[in-house]
């Protein structure tokens, strides 16, 4: 009797032995089988590339040369000659030329790409820069379109000179080191073009006429 209860207790422990096994091994067949509830992957996203300018060259001139000053303009000075003013200038080439009838003595340069300004180039020397249209600014902040009650204000020592092509005088600022800007305005009192640099060119009403 004794010895059947002692069979009887082994054969049990043997039988929890291998569920144990059994329990285990699925055990780990579970836990490496796939989570039926995971989030799907999120696609990558690619930022949009930043949109092209659509600045006009014009109005980027001032951005990179900055004002007009009585010393010069976007790294080239009055009086400089024209092959070290071409080499220095900050902006994009300088192009241009003596025009077909005129003389080699006087000439304007531009900028490539941009028709704001024109450099005078007189018996070989930068002369003066004329300013037709908004863009380009005095380093004392006058520009195409500044009406004269702010020409005063910016410029207290302003003097008025007579221009037989225009329905104003023109608005004349005399600076210490001898150059000069002259002011074009039209007959409601606004700035239509200037031009600033050293005589005998910036007197020049008519360029290189």
């Amino acid at each position: 009797m004794s010895q059947r209860i002692a069979r009887s207790k082994f054969t049990t422990a043997i039988a929890a032995s291998i569920a144990l096994v059994t329990l285990g091994a699925c055990g780990d067949q579970v836990s490496e089988g796939p989570v039926a509830d995971s989030a799907p992957a999120t696609p990558a996203t690619t930022e949009p590339a930043p949109a092209a300018s659509d600045t006009p060259l014009e109005d980027k001139a001032e951005e990179k040369c900055g004002p007009v000053t009585s010393r010069g303009y976007c790294g080239i000075a009055w009086g400089m000659d024209v092959s070290t003013a071409t080499e220095v200038f900050l902006g994009a080439e300088l192009e241009g030329g003596p025009g077909p009838g005129m003389e080699e003595s006087c000439y304007f340069l531009r900028e490539s790409g941009t028709q704001i300004a024109a450099i005078m180039i007189l018996d070989g020397e930068v002369s003066r820069i004329d300013v037709p249209a908004r863009g380009i600014s005095t380093e004392s902040g006058a520009e195409v379109g500044t009406s004269d009650d702010e020409l005063a204000i910016l410029y207290p020592q302003l003097t008025e000179s007579v221009n037989q092509y225009t329905a104003r005088d023109e608005a004349v600022v005399n600076f210490e080191n001898g150059a000069r800007a002259i002011f074009e305005m039209d007959e409601d009192g606004y700035v239509t073009r200037y031009r600033v640099g050293i005589p005998p060119g910036i007197d020049n009403v008519e360029g290189c006429s």
